[in-house]
């Protein structure tokens, strides 16, 4: 997990499952918008890291739009439902700290 200056970030990163270690690095600070406090340092990619990801999503996308729509639609609706259904208290929980609400109140919002 990234360390960073401020232990509420590590925490609703740790309850997203996300790890920025991968990308940890120096040329990106991560700040806060409110007091321009620094959360992380990430690194930034390279022109060409940069074009390998775009033509990796191009290709990607080309084979996802070559799929029949329904067969789309029916992939979409059970990974969202495998997803929300496993994270339904972590994205509430954020849902909640971020709108300044109660639990049980994100939690249904996941259901949405």
């Amino acid at each position: 997990m990234t360390s960073s200056s401020t232990p509420l970030f590590d925490t609703v990163l740790q309850q997203l499952d996300l790890d920025l270690a991968p990308w940890r690095g120096q040329g990106l600070a991560v700040r806060a918008p409110r007091d321009g406090t620094a959360y992380a340092q990430l690194s930034s990619h390279t022109p060409v890291q940069a074009q390998a990801l775009i033509d990796g999503a191009h290709a990607a996308f080309l084979q996802w739009r070559n799929t029949p729509a329904p067969v789309r639609g029916e992939l979409v609706r059970l990974a969202w439902a495998r997803n929300c259904a496993s994270t339904k208290k972590r994205w509430g929980c954020r849902y909640s700290w971020r709108r300044a609400r109660y639990a049980p109140r994100g939690w249904a919002r996941c259901r949405k």
